[in-house]
């Protein structure tokens, strides 16, 4: 019987022959894996090189059929050899034609062609459409220069401010199964329950009910909302007799406002000295967090605490006297959120907020590379040296201003009324969906009426190239006034918004001399302004 080593040599010599090798099989490794392994780098180095080949074969194919096109075109166009050579006057002679025109034209006949070659030497001026650019910055409460700003539309007092004294919720369950609801927030102050009322008639105007007949309609044209001030009571009525009940309500409202939930329940009782409570306007807004879009990039920044304020305060210029405060009391009355005395020292305390801002802003934005803020802020009511009839400055008026032309930003906070926004944001660009009150404002407004409507609202005219374009209130949305204008035919006008340069553009829809641009010098027109071709 052959031993284990004799079998093993056997092995080996059959399978490679008399080479002095150790097989795999007779060694016990698989040598055949290593190998592959050994060498594999240089197939994928190989592989790659293929495709490489590949792509440069496809680049090739395309770069021919491109130039196969572009020698069509040239032998088509611009070969003397070719009937259609751009360059020859024999190409334009067909174009030129004689034909038999005025009162007898019918009568005769004519034929040929004028032997006269056609040139076209140049192109002095295309006939263009008349347009109009008006900035939108006045709008938005900002200047027309070349940084985007924005104002807000008040100030606020770090003082002492009014907030509403409920926030959250309120549903009303109507008819079978349908749910209108109410939302408040602390920034939405009524100073009367005629106001609360107001503000939830003009929230049922953006819910709809649908209707049993099929359809549906304005939640408002069924509900109304009915002040009794002689009992201090608020109720809704439906118009078509539907079962309405309060179903529910945040604990904020149910604390101030003394109603009930649940079926039978259509009215509650509030009084005007139960629907706001004062605060301190350092501590309500102290770390609040303002979302911050500027050239795209979004950043949460918080408000100013009062340790911000001390941090900043210039306690070299603070003031005493009689009626004034020494460094200590007004530090203990920034503290304590207690009124500061001195009108100067008042001042010198806003102003520390403000730089404290800024520092929150630029820690989250950095700087340009001159060191100055990417976003600037400042109290509009300081450069204004706005003042009450004590001489006191009214309050604290925000304005941003973005640190390069061409930037753009969006400042947005819950708070947003209470900081003097007039909502929830304040951009350097036009929100379309605001009304011409709060574009305007009251005093804005004024000076504009043209008349009023059958509901009694004031309205505001507007007329382009001596047409009409309607009668509008100040609850008007601005995209409604947009919409009207470029639907309307006999106005010969469109006109766009663009956010990227906050600019509305009028532009005459004919060409040339036809194409005018006049505003009536009455109503939202303002003073008369004329562009036409030949005014650019």
């Amino acid at each position: 019987m052959a031993s284990v080593s004799s079998t093993r040599s056997s092995s080996a010599s059959s399978i490679y022959g008399t080479r002095n090798v150790i097989s795999g099989l007779a060694s016990g490794m698989d040598t055949e894996s290593m190998i592959e392994n050994a060498i594999s780098a240089y197939k994928n180095k190989i592989s790659g090189l293929n495709q490489q080949r590949t792509k440069l074969g496809w680049q090739q194919e395309a770069y021919r059929d491109i130039i196969t096109k572009m020698a069509g075109l040239s032998s088509k166009y611009t070969s003397y050899t070719s009937g259609t050579n751009l360059m020859s006057s024999s190409f334009f002679n067909q174009a030129v034609r004689a034909v038999a025109n005025g009162a007898n034209a019918s009568k005769v006949a004519a034929s040929g062609r004028g032997s006269s070659d056609v040139a076209i030497n140049g192109v002095r001026q295309l006939a263009t459409a008349a347009t109009y650019k008006l900035n939108g910055s006045k709008l938005t409460g900002g200047t027309s220069g070349d940084y985007a700003s924005a104002v807000g539309s008040s100030g606020f007092s770090l003082d002492e401010m009014t907030i509403s004294s409920f926030s959250g919720t309120m549903s009303l369950n109507y008819g079978k199964d349908q749910v209108l609801s109410f939302r408040f927030s602390e920034s939405d102050v009524f100073n009367s329950i005629e106001e609360l009322a107001e503000n939830m008639q003009k929230q049922l105007e953006d819910q709809s009910i649908s209707l049993s007949s099929g359809g549906s309609k304005k939640a408002s044209e069924m509900l109304t909302v009915e002040v009794d001030k002689v009992n201090n009571t608020i109720s809704f009525k439906d118009k078509a007799n539907n079962k309405v009940y309060i179903s529910s309500a945040s604990n904020s409202i149910k604390n101030v406002f003394d109603l009930e939930t649940g079926e039978g329940n259509m009215s509650f009782r509030v009084a005007d000295e139960d629907l706001t409570t004062q605060v301190s306007g350092v501590d309500y807004l102290s770390r609040s967090p303002v979302s911050i879009t500027l050239d795209g990039v979004t950043k949460n920044v918080n408000m100013p605490t009062v340790n911000d304020i001390l941090d900043n305060l210039d306690w070299s210029k603070v003031s005493g006297g009689e009626n004034g405060d020494t460094a200590k009391k007004l530090r203990e009355k920034i503290l304590n959120g207690e009124d500061i005395s001195s009108a100067k020292n008042r001042q010198l305390r806003d102003d520390a907020y403000i730089k404290a801002l800024q520092a929150n802003i630029d820690d989250k934005f950095g700087k340009l590379a001159d060191g100055s803020s990417k976003l600037r802020v400042s109290d509009a009511m300081k450069d204004e040296k706005k003042l009450s009839e004590d001489g006191a400055v009214r309050g604290v008026q925000l304005k941003f201003e973005a640190g390069q032309k061409g930037s753009t930003f969006a400042v947005t906070s819950d708070k947003g009324k209470s900081m003097g926004f007039g909502g929830t944001q304040l951009t350097s660009y036009l929100n379309t969906n605001k009304t011409l009150k709060d574009l305007l404002g009251e005093e804005g407004l004024k000076g504009l009426e043209t008349g009023v409507d059958k509901d009694g609202n004031t309205t505001y005219g507007l007329e382009i190239n001596g047409v009409k374009i309607g009668e509008f209130t100040e609850k008007t949305e601005l995209s409604t006034i947009i919409s009207r204008i470029n639907s309307n035919k006999d106005a010969g006008v469109n006109i766009s918004y663009s956010k990227l340069t906050n600019e509305f553009t009028f532009t005459a829809k004919e060409t040339g001399v036809a194409g005018n641009i006049q505003f009536s010098d009455k109503g939202l027109g303002g003073q008369a302004v004329r562009r036409s071709r030949a005014d650019q």
